[in-house]
């Protein structure tokens, strides 16, 4: 199934000599959008990432950092592509993160996690309380461990998002 994604983070503003842009913050790609290149990887159902190209907000401030205003496309074997929009210059009122997935005459709106829309489709959405998912992932994570069962997360999609972290970090450096 060929997917096109939207992934909008508002990210917000974080000073220049905040840790997250130090050598051991790793920066805003590296150290968050990395989470929605995995995001990415689990929703298209592979790691088998061909092509990512980003592209940057310029600025000749200071306080503006290239690297958290860039635009990611990221294309897959099977056609998919998936764009992330990761900004720091929005409101603070605008919610986080915004996603939007089509696919086969569907489209699925995912709003700040507190909600999902389906259009096009007899399922469900949803509304509640935001769940990214992080005490599941402990949990899975813990019950593996003990358990000496198989990473809730195969590792060849954990390298996958970190090498395309890095390959953006790269590019939007230069």
């Amino acid at each position: 199934m060929i997917l096109m994604v939207l992934y909008r983070v508002n990210a917000g503003y974080i000073p220049p000599d905040n840790w997250v842009h130090s050598e051991e913050g790793g920066g805003r790609i590296i150290g968050e959008a990395c989470h929605m290149f995995d995001f990415f990887n689990f929703i298209v159902g592979s790691a088998d990432v061909v092509e990512v190209c980003a592209q940057t907000v310029g600025s000749d401030s200071e306080h503006i950092h290239s690297s958290e205003n860039t635009s990611v496309s990221v294309r897959y074997r099977d056609g998919s592509v998936c764009t992330l929009v990761y900004t720091s210059l929005g409101a603070k009122e605008l919610p986080k993160e915004y996603v939007e997935i089509y696919c086969d005459g569907k489209a699925f709106v995912i709003d700040d996690f507190e909600e999902l829309r389906v259009h096009g489709s007899k399922a469900e959405g949803w509304k509640g309380s935001q769940d990214k998912g992080h005490l599941r992932e402990l949990e899975e994570f813990g019950r593996a461990v003990r358990d000496a069962r198989s990473w809730p997360i195969p590792l060849n999609e954990l390298v996958r998002a970190t090498e395309t972290s890095i390959i953006v970090n790269q590019g939007v450096q230069q």
